[in-house]
């Protein structure tokens, strides 16, 4: 893809966050919701999408950017509602920082376009301002806005830098880190191998013997281990079995918790 004649640069206008009060209250109990330990940022590029945070819902277009705080309630993945958008999801991990834009198509079905890693230093960076951000004693949008427009500029400047001149971008990955990458990104939820096989583009046989060669577990085994990761800090923090088991993937609160008394 080349990014500067298929996408258009946004330019920053507002900033939604925990931090202040914006949208519609959520009334809808059949909204899902998902609460997890890692920060998002949402930088859409193209399409409006009414996207639930903090139990408000707002219309997401280019121009309006979300900060997924920890823990806080939105809405997860794209629902049935979703269609035509661009977005850029900046997903902010203890060791690295990973861009994934995703292409939203009809009903909430959607592909993972291209991927990218952020520097480091860009992660910290953006965790300092943010933490900063949290500990004033009044937030308006303006302070919002004062903190944090700078960090998702220069997520931004990255970003278009990365897709347009590749050599600059980090080494391929091993098959196995692409795999573990993808599958915390998406905490398993539709990790099947025929869909890891469909991503990656290598077949069911090969993905599996390389996953396991390269770190010495199954790709099921790694899956579990993520789920109940994810499991063990959601229920911690007030999370419902409903709101778990979607996020993971399953079919009903039931399978999943059959599955989590059988691998605690």
């Amino acid at each position: 893809m080349n990014i500067t004649q298929d996408i258009e640069r946004p330019s920053i206008r507002k900033i939604i966050s925990r931090f202040t009060v914006s949208g519609a209250e959520n009334t809808s109990e059949q909204l899902l919701v998902s609460r997890h330990q890692r920060r998002e940022i949402l930088i859409p590029f193209s399409g409006c999408q009414h996207y639930m945070l903090n139990g408000r819902i707002n219309d997401f277009e280019p121009g309006t950017v979300g900060l997924v705080d920890r823990f806080v309630p939105h809405t997860p993945y794209y629902t049935k509602n979703d269609q035509n958008l661009l977005q850029l999801w900046v997903l902010l991990y203890n060791s690295y920082v990973k861009g994934v834009l995703a292409k939203v198509f009809a009903e909430g079905r959607y592909d993972i376009v291209q991927t990218v890693r952020f520097p480091m230093e860009l992660g910290r960076f953006i965790e300092r301002r943010w933490d900063q951000l949290a500990q004033q004693s009044e937030v308006t949008q303006k302070t919002v806005m004062d903190f944090m427009k700078m960090p998702i500029e220069m997520v931004l400047d990255d970003f278009f830098l990365q897709a347009n001149y590749p050599s600059i971008t980090p080494a391929e990955e091993r098959l196995s880190d692409f795999l573990k990458d993808y599958i915390r990104t998406c905490f398993g939820r539709n990790c099947s191998i025929p869909e890891l096989a469909r991503i990656s583009g290598y077949s069911t046989s090969h993905l599996s013997h390389t996953f396991q060669k390269e770190t010495g577990e199954t790709i099921r085994a790694f899956i579990d281990r993520v789920r109940l990761d994810y499991t063990r800090v959601a229920l911690n923090n007030g999370s419902k079995q409903k709101e778990i088991a979607y996020v993971l993937g399953f079919s009903s609160p039931a399978a999943f918790w059959n599955w989590f008394r059988k691998h605690r």
